[in-house]
């Protein structure tokens, strides 16, 4: 589902996975047709970013919610042909209730999440999976996460880290991707971090000691690192500088970029991978190398639909 790209098969292996076929099996008893030959495919025209609930877990253990969509909307494809429609009743009562039960336990933690620190808003309509991130809170921070985040069930793979005084914005429907690295963003006393909405933040770190600021549907790819600051002093002499680092809207970061302090990336712009962009980036521009440069120009990518890789 959601441009994932694999098949679905239940065998009597547990979690195992070859040839890009994942094999689980579920020892729970049910009533009814054999479910052996459900197959999962991805369907011409789907967004590649998938929806909150199909996106409510990974192929970890401890929620098998993501595998109940799979099943579900596979199941009901077989008689209905409509693709992304499904039934609860297609799958076992027990596996429903077992997947509830993790859902409203994760519920309750986030409940005391925010209990404990009054300035954190987390939105009803955000995946339950945040309640296993690694949550690293100061004092006085302002923290809002928005409806429609979505995070796979990876124990520890997204941290958030806000120190005192500290202000994150996570925005609508924004997908912090941690199946190839983990996500952290971080944010230092007094700093501020906005993740403008529909973003994909795909095993990246983001650091702010100012300010960092990001567009709309900003895409930001695995092993790339963004700084506000110099992280620390050059010298006995010359202390820690900080600039803001503006990003704007429709932007493509790629593989193991080094965004560095006071940069500003124009709306609609390409950033190859390995790149360190040490300078402002005009926009609608392809831009590469160390420094990078831009090298072309990139048209409109208002209606571009991300495509979920390794």
């Amino acid at each position: 589902m959601g441009g994932d790209g694999f098949r679905l098969q239940l065998s009597a292996s547990t979690g195992k996975r070859s040839n890009g076929v994942i094999h689980v099996r579920y020892p729970l008893r049910h009533r009814g047709p054999p479910t052996s030959n459900l197959t999962l495919r991805p369907y011409p025209g789907v967004v590649s970013k998938p929806s909150l609930n199909a996106l409510s877990s990974s192929w970890k253990f401890g929620s098998l919610s993501k595998l109940w969509m799979c099943m579900t909307s596979t199941n009901t494809e077989k008689k209905s042909g409509k693709p992304g429609e499904g039934s609860e009743q297609s799958v076992p009562l027990s596996l429903r209730l077992f997947v509830r039960l993790v859902q409203l336990w994760d519920r309750v933690r986030l409940a005391r999440l925010v209990r404990a620190h009054p300035g954190l808003r987390i939105d009803p309509a955000a995946s339950s999976n945040l309640a296993v991130a690694r949550w690293e809170l100061g004092k006085n921070v302002r923290i809002v996460i928005e409806e429609g985040v979505v995070v796979e069930r990876t124990p520890n793979a997204l941290r958030i880290h806000v120190e005192d005084g500290g202000e994150l914005r996570i925005g609508r429907d924004t997908w912090l991707r941690t199946e190839v690295e983990p996500v952290h963003l971080i944010v230092y006393p007094n700093g501020r971090l906005n993740i403008g909405t529909e973003g994909w933040l795909n095993g990246c770190l983001v650091s702010s000691k100012q300010e960092v600021t990001t567009g709309v549907r900003t895409w930001i790819g695995p092993g790339t690192h963004v700084y506000d600051s110099d992280q620390h002093d050059f010298d006995d002499t010359t202390p820690e500088q900080s600039a803001p680092v503006r990003m704007g809207d429709h932007i493509w970061v790629g593989a193991r970029v080094m965004v560095l302090k006071g940069v500003a990336i124009g709306s609609h712009s390409i950033i190859g991978a390995h790149s360190m962009v040490t300078h402002d980036i005009p926009a609608h521009s392809v831009a590469y190398g160390v420094p990078a440069e831009p090298h072309g120009k990139v048209g409109d990518r208002t209606r571009v639909s991300a495509v979920v890789g390794n």
